[in-house]
């Protein structure tokens, strides 16, 4: 067996050498900038400062109807368009830019935004020059007139400014005029009749802009003609910004001046992507954070048409500064400024802008096996677990076992939704026909799972996502946590990518490494392309599969971590993996990191990205004590550099000191089998001996926690005691149910970072007080308390002596 093991994937190793040469993206498919009719009209470099166009007729100003409202006129041919400012919640502010009478309706994006009512402005300042609104006292938007700027201001520190490089453009949207032919000319070649000559060039310019614009064989016609909109939005003190997912790109984005094209947004299928571009890929999300010691801003234009954005590092007088500048094909100037204290305020308010996390099925943060294609019933089947069935079934008619999934063709539905191929889709008739039916009676009441490949702001409220068609090599696993960090700081929490990469042959070194890195993935799934070698897990040699079932293993001993993340991202709006600075936001060595994360506050992973590695150079973010999660050790100080011996079987996570994360350490076949499993909580204390944790605790599969039918735990550490108590969840989510019970008990403690030996250990649970037997090794300075047996769910005390 492990002879045919080893068969498979020397061949498959073979083909991949064979066919990486053909892997390539085909880039003269896809548009740049220069081929991009509006991206070229609107190309302007970000350090030259336009001349002043737009004005704001100061005497227009007015605050009415929960915002404020002014004139801006165009110097070019004194069109006049409406500009309004609206305080949505504290930090919180929407600038708009409208036409004042179009000829037909201009494109508004829908569904995206949640519902509010707008906040009360009041005037703070005003002068012939500027006016000055707030809502709180706290964020003040400043309007300057002459030429327009609109100002963003949090604490009187300003964190964003609007067209301070008068790079605003509005393309008004116009009727096409009846043909004119062109007036005589002299023998000099000038007009014989100026005024009809100057009528009649007037005339082109505007059937210019109806010309349908040309990419291959594809014709644009622009029935309105042009109506791009643009604006520059600059970041004062700021040398890093960060979002405008989906790229294959370093976290920190990188200067588009003078090194390509900008940043594209617009949905692509880019199968075999090229890394470190900015290429647009499958999905498109016009969010960005600025981050700098002092100031964390984010900004979301919201605008789904195609999209350019650049950016530069600039200086002014008051020292750097990051400039961007945003253009979009058609559409409205719709602009939200979320100012915050720090990175996790300011995500929170951009989820409370767009919708939080659809709360998963508890299952679903397991391990998916997914393929394209297995071929029939007995193929899958022999693969075993959840399975996706591809694009195609070989004929058959029903799936008969559970959590089947298919792709979604009109009619073909299960209760959980791979959604691929989110565009019109005709194939042959292999797949289901009308009026095939499947649970028409039943209603399973159970949470949906959505998986798309496509997003857009606002997408984490319906499901997960992936990130494409991948490659299987080491830069492709080096770019991964690079793009999910940025998928999950534009708020779409469920994100993975294909483990092993879709196109190719990962050797056995590479695929051991991604299941490795993965387990730290929200969303952990196995995928590739149907002309790859056969490669589950179980196909590899004995030592690589023991570490891929290792892999899989510690990713259902942290399930239960997985899923109190993600209540809390439900609920509070913060992703589950999160870029250092997101926590040690002074940190200025961490802003362009982004081999090393965090999952949650209390996990950091740095994996192996290098092909044979015999050590790594880490750095623990500070001022945190950090602990070994995959064996007991004593900790390491944060904000410091360490070197470590890697093998195989190096997997460089570390616990923070100061938190406490619940596990389930007995092996099973899979989450629904582990549903009444004990627990074990893991207390790593920080340099004052304390600890604190949180675990969700629910059915893992309905809808019923919406109704407050779930346990929220607060673990707590002082003083040699252990406390379990009840928590409320942040936001408006209803509270916790406090008759909810479940079987669950805590069989094991282990105390990291304990000094000194106990002479007792003791438990109290109600009225029951019982002395509880443990093992305390002093040179790891580590306490396991064995069978607590107290109730998960449960108010307890735990006293060390």
């Amino acid at each position: 067996m492990v002879s045919s093991r080893r068969t498979i994937w020397v061949r498959a190793v073979v083909l991949f050498a064979l066919t990486t040469a053909a892997f390539a993206v085909e880039r003269s498919n896809f548009k740049t900038c220069a081929q991009s009719d509006f991206c070229r009209r609107n190309e302007i470099q970000l350090n030259t400062k336009g001349e002043t166009r737009y004005t704001v007729q100061a005497d227009s100003f007015a605050l009415g109807d929960g915002k404020a409202t002014a004139e801006l006129v165009d110097s070019a041919d004194d069109s006049t368009l409406v500009i309004d400012i609206t305080a949505v919640a504290d930090g919180v502010a929407r600038l708009r830019i409208l036409e004042e009478s179009p000829v037909r309706p201009r494109y508004e994006v829908p569904d995206v935004i949640t519902e509010y009512s707008p906040l009360a402005l009041k005037i703070v300042e005003q002068d012939s020059a500027h006016v000055v609104v707030t809502s709180d006292d706290i964020h003040t938007v400043e309007l300057q007139f002459d030429p327009f700027v609109a100002n963003f201001y949090r604490d009187g520190k300003l964190l964003t400014t609007t067209n301070s490089m008068n790079q605003l453009a509005f393309e008004q949207l116009q009727t096409k005029p009846e043909h004119m032919d062109e007036p005589a000319k002299n023998e000099a070649g000038a007009y014989e009749d100026e005024a009809a000559g100057v009528a009649y060039e007037a005339y082109q310019r505007i059937m210019k802009s109806f010309e349908s614009e040309q990419f291959k064989n594809f014709p644009d016609s622009k029935p309105y003609g042009d109506q791009s909109v643009a604006m520059d939005i600059a970041f004062p003190g700021s040398d890093h910004v960060y979002g405008i997912p989906e790229h294959a790109d370093t976290l920190a984005l990188k200067d588009t001046e003078g090194n390509g094209d900008p940043y594209r947004l617009f949905n692509l299928d880019v199968f075999e992507f090229e890394l470190y571009n900015p290429m647009a890929l499958y999905g498109a999300v016009p969010y960005m954070i600025s981050h700098a010691i002092d100031a964390t801003v984010g900004v979301l234009w919201l605008n789904a048409a195609e999209t350019w954005v650049s950016i530069k590092n600039d200086q002014d007088a008051s020292g750097a500064v990051k400039r961007t500048r945003w253009v979009s094909e058609s559409g409205i100037i719709e602009l939200y400024v979320m100012m915050g204290a720090s990175p996790a305020e300011v995500s929170k308010k951009y989820i409370s802008l767009t919708g939080p996390t659809a709360m998963p099925p508890k299952w679903s943060l397991g391990y998916h096996q997914c393929r394209w294609n297995y071929n029939n019933m007995e193929d899958v089947s022999a693969v075993c677990g959840r399975c996706w069935c591809g694009i195609h079934l070989g004929g058959v008619s029903k799936c008969a076992f559970a959590y089947m999934y298919m792709y979604i063709c009109m009619h073909v539905l299960n209760h959980h939704l791979y959604t691929d191929a989110t565009f019109l889709f005709f194939s042959n008739n292999t797949q289901l026909q009308y009026p095939t039916t499947h649970t028409l009676t039943s209603e399973h009441k159970e949470r949906p799972f959505v998986l798309s490949r496509a997003f857009f702001a606002g997408t984490q409220r319906y499901g997960a996502i992936w990130t494409g068609d991948n490659m299987a090599t080491w830069e492709h696993l080096r770019v991964s946590p690079q793009m999910l960090l940025s998928i999950n700081l534009a708020g779409i929490a469920f994100s993975g990518v294909d483990i092993g990469g879709f196109f190719g042959n990962p050797d056995t070194e590479l695929f051991v490494r991604w299941y490795q890195a993965a387990v730290f993935y929200p969303f952990f799934r196995a995928h590739a392309h149907i002309d790859t070698n056969r490669r589950e897990p179980w196909l590899v040699d004995t030592e690589a599969e023991q570490r891929i079932r290792t892999a899989a293993r510690q990713r259902y001993q942290l399930l239960e971590y997985w899923y109190t993340l993600f209540f809390q991202s439900h609920t509070a709006g913060e992703p589950p993996i999160r870029p250092i600075w997101y926590h040690y936001p002074n940190d200025s060595s961490t802003f362009a990191m982004d081999d090393g994360y965090l999952v949650g506050r209390d996990i950091f992973v740095n994996p192996i990205y290098e092909q044979g590695a015999t050590s790594k150079q880490l750095y623990l973010p500070g001022p945190e004590l950090w602990y070994p999660l995959w064996h007991v050790s004593k900790s390491e100080e944060g904000a410091n550099q360490i070197s470590l011996a890697v093998t195989m079987d190096t997997v460089p996570a570390y616990q923070r000191g100061g938190s406490i994360i619940p596990m389930q350490m007995r092996p099973r076949r899979n989450s629904v089998t582990m549903k009444n499993d004990p627990y074990t909580l893991r207390v790593a204390l920080d340099a004052k001996g304390m600890a604190e944790g949180q675990l969700f605790v629910d059915d893992g599969s309905s809808t019923a926690h919406e109704t407050g039918s779930y346990a929220l735990r607060q673990f707590s550490f002082s003083n040699g005691q252990l406390k379990s108590s009840a928590a409320q969840p942040e936001g408006s989510h209803v509270a916790a149910d406090s008759t909810f019970t479940a079987p669950n008990r805590v069989e094991r403690v282990v105390v990291l970072g304990l000094k000194t030996r106990p002479t007792k250990v003791s438990v109290s649970e109600g009225a029951s007080l019982r002395e509880l037997a443990f093992k305390f090794d002093a040179a790891t300075e580590a306490l396991t308390i064995r069978d607590p047996a107290t109730g998960i769910v449960k108010d307890w005390e735990l006293t060390i002596a």
